[in-house]
């Protein structure tokens, strides 16, 4: 009798999953595809400097607000924060702000230094309401999906290694709630975060993976008809539809790996990752990936701080 409750919350929400599910998949039959590959541009920028940038910027000043905190309060570097509340507590509230920041900085840099319109950006502010829409609608495909492949590698890791695995945030959670770890943790994980991930590694960074890719296929199109081809043409910014997984999944392999210290986690974050990929890919719009990844983000902290 005690399973009820938890086989009834399954049901709930599992059965609109997989009626969502059902009708993506009558959708891709009809159309070929979940999404239609909207026209746009190809990024202005390059991997160097502009992405190198982008990411020395966002990645330079959280390591010096870390360096300063640990200044600041004498700590050396073997000591660990996570068993410091107050400690974190201004970690975390630095970091949000940086990273609010690092944002300002490269979205500023890019518009002065190549002109790069809004659009480039990933930013399309007629298309709110129905990127919000989208946004939502990945979520309630892709969240149980990485739900269930986390819970399963979790349980796995911990047999095997025999270690809870853990994010960092999460173990301070669990191990001090105190309200300033509370409030700054969910302003990083549900508000900052998204946004400066969102930004690098789909914008930024697949973003320009999609130009270089697309210039490659120019060019061995150019070579096989034996056709003189400049790098003008080869990186012209007329209106393109080339949908292509190589960018995606490269970007959402740089987006897993930074987490590879935190037990399995790296599994289902590529997995995230993916899909934010394809959302980003379709509309070369940054919303529809932010509200993916705030719901999910909100939904675990939430998980976490009501210890269901």
């Amino acid at each position: 009798m005690s399973n009820i409750p938890t086989i009834a919350a399954l049901s709930v929400i599992l059965l609109p999953w997989g009626i969502l599910w059902l009708l993506l998949l009558d959708r891709y039959r009809e159309r070929g595809a979940i999404l239609p590959t909207e026209p746009r541009r190809l990024v202005p920028w390059n991997g160097f400097p502009h992405v190198a940038l982008a990411f020395f910027i966002y990645i330079a000043l959280q390591w010096l607000w870390a360096n300063l905190i640990r200044h600041s309060f004498d700590l050396g570097v073997d000591d660990s924060l996570v068993d410091m509340p107050e400690v974190f507590t201004w970690l975390l509230a630095g970091n949000a702000v940086l990273i609010l920041l690092s944002i300002g900085l490269i979205f500023t840099f890019l518009r002065i230094d190549l002109r790069a319109t809004l659009a480039d950006l990933g930013v399309q502010f007629g298309k709110i309401k129905s990127d919000i829409a989208l946004g939502l609608v990945a979520f309630l495909a892709a969240a149980p999906l990485v739900y269930i492949l986390q819970f399963i590698l979790k349980q796995a890791y911990e047999i095997v290694v025999e270690e809870k695995a853990a994010h960092p945030i999460e173990k301070m959670m669990l191990d001090n709630p105190s309200t300033g770890v509370l409030f700054w943790a969910f302003c990083t994980a549900v508000i900052a975060a998204p946004l400066v991930e969102e930004f690098l590694f789909r914008v930024i960074l697949q973003g320009w993976l999609e130009k270089a890719f697309i210039r490659t296929k120019r060019f061995a199109a150019a070579q096989a008809a034996g056709e003189e081809v400049t790098e003008e043409q080869l990186t012209s910014q007329s209106p393109d539809t080339t949908f292509m997984w190589q960018p995606i999944v490269l970007s959402s392999i740089t987006f897993a790996l930074p987490h590879a210290g935190h037990g399995p986690d790296p599994v289902p974050l590529f997995f995230l990752a993916m899909v934010l990929g394809y959302l980003y890919a379709k509309t070369h719009r940054i919303l529809p990936g932010i509200v993916v990844h705030m719901a999910l983000n909100g939904t675990s902290m939430l998980i976490l701080m009501t210890g269901l």
